[in-house]
């Protein structure tokens, strides 16, 4: 590759990154199983304003992780090298 992946990251900004990276995991957990549920109680259900509020949050919060990880060299330095 290019020189960032070469890149030396200590081990505790490692852990850091890690950390950070799973800290919404319980909210994302939450919401799921909140879809989940009101599916199972049948497809209106998912069509009231607070269901459809949660889908628009879970698919905006999946595409900000998404542009995240494409733009830090430090989490995903083997996409950032192959472009550079």
């Amino acid at each position: 590759g290019g020189p960032l992946s070469t890149l030396a990251i200590p081990a505790a900004s490692r852990v850091l990154g890690a950390l950070s990276l799973m800290s919404p995991m319980g909210v994302a957990w939450g919401s799921f199983d909140a879809l989940s549920n009101a599916a199972r109680i049948g497809s209106g259900r998912l069509r009231l304003p607070n269901y459809r509020r949660m889908n628009l949050g879970l698919m905006s919060s999946a595409v900000w992780a998404a542009a995240c990880i494409a733009t830090t060299p430090a989490v995903a330095p083997s996409l950032r090298a192959s472009s550079v």
